[in-house]
């Protein structure tokens, strides 16, 4: 129980940090420039599986919803002369689907993806 749990919160942790990562920085490659070296300093640091570290935090860091510039197709969309979508529209949006990946995230690791060699 108390592994369960300890997992729970690192992969909370991973997943905060890498679904909010675009907020921080819009770029995807900077993103993934600064924040694999501390993800794999966490892993070797806790003696966890680098595989399993990389693939949560490289799941979290594709979400990018938040604002046009979070991604160059919001971007493209938001640009467009009729009518689409307004930016406290994405944020409305988001904070729904924020949420609703984290959950998924959890669910996922717990009901699936440890069981097919990525356990933390």
């Amino acid at each position: 129980m108390r592994e369960a749990s300890s997992a729970l919160v690192i992969l909370v942790l991973v997943a905060v940090v890498s679904l909010t990562s675009h907020i921080y920085m819009t770029s995807h490659a900077a993103r993934a420039a600064a924040l694999v070296p501390p993800l794999l300093y966490l892993g070797v640091t806790l003696d966890l599986s680098l595989p399993a570290v990389m693939f949560l935090g490289t799941v979290g860091m594709d979400y990018c919803l938040t604002f046009p510039v979070s991604s160059k197709a919001l971007l493209l969309f938001a640009e467009l002369d009729s009518d689409s979508f307004e930016p406290p529209d994405l944020l409305k949006l988001s904070s729904v689907l924020l949420l609703a990946h984290l959950a998924l995230m959890v669910l996922f690791y717990f009901g699936y993806w440890q069981f097919v060699g990525l356990a933390l």
